[in-house]
């Protein structure tokens, strides 16, 4: 059992990282408020720093049945700085900087509606027990991957914004659970108010 999965919505067009953009996704969303709020201290670089994490062998043979993948903790390119819990929406634009990220951890007064379609509408069998029931947002260039699954991880893509619903526990099968949960009534209206302001976006699940 992972940590939590995310399922995100996300463009790697650089337009997303304009002045004006962060505060029009945030009152397009109508979330309620913050909890925590980060920033990395430098450029966000994690599948960069996940690879060169990961000892990787040059065996043809090799197994991840037969063999351990060493991961090396020490190698660190990049750190989040915790910038607050509970900051005011209208804060949180003046806390972007150039050439980092910001993740925000969002309020939003729409889970009950939401819960109830994601458990009526997708399979205990897809889901497996993984239920989103949180928001967030990054905002500034990062990576989308996942370590877990594949023996060296998966890269989705590097984005300039990420809107993503997240909760605990990891789906029992990923690809339907995506295509069911970004179905729902709930995920298509939020979906459309992000388009309406970043144009087009891709979509991913991501355990971690």
């Amino acid at each position: 059992m992972t940590m939590r999965t995310n399922v995100c919505f996300f463009t790697s067009s650089a337009e997303a990282l304009r002045p004006g953009v962060l505060p029009a996704v945030l009152a397009a969303i109508g979330c309620d408020g913050t909890d925590l709020v980060l920033r990395t201290d430098r450029e966000e670089r994690g599948w960069e720093q996940f690879c060169r994490r990961i000892s990787r062998p040059t065996d043809p043979g090799w197994t991840t049945s037969s063999k351990v993948i060493r991961v090396d903790d020490s190698i660190q390119l990049y750190e989040w700085e915790n910038l607050g819990w509970s900051l005011p929406l209208a804060d949180v634009p003046a806390l972007a900087r150039l050439g980092r990220c910001l993740q925000v951890d969002l309020l939003w007064s729409h889970w009950r509606e939401a819960d109830e379609q994601f458990r009526r509408l997708i399979p205990e069998t897809v889901h497996g027990g993984c239920i989103p029931n949180s928001l967030g947002l990054r905002a500034g260039w990062h990576d989308l991957f996942e370590c877990l699954g594949e023996p060296f991880g998966r890269f989705f893509g590097r984005a300039s914004f990420t809107v993503y619903l997240w909760g605990h526990g990891t789906p029992a099968d990923p690809d339907a659970f995506e295509q069911r949960l970004v179905a729902t009534p709930c995920a298509v209206e939020l979906r459309r108010r992000i388009e309406a302001v970043l144009g087009p976006t891709s979509t991913c699940v991501i355990s971690e």
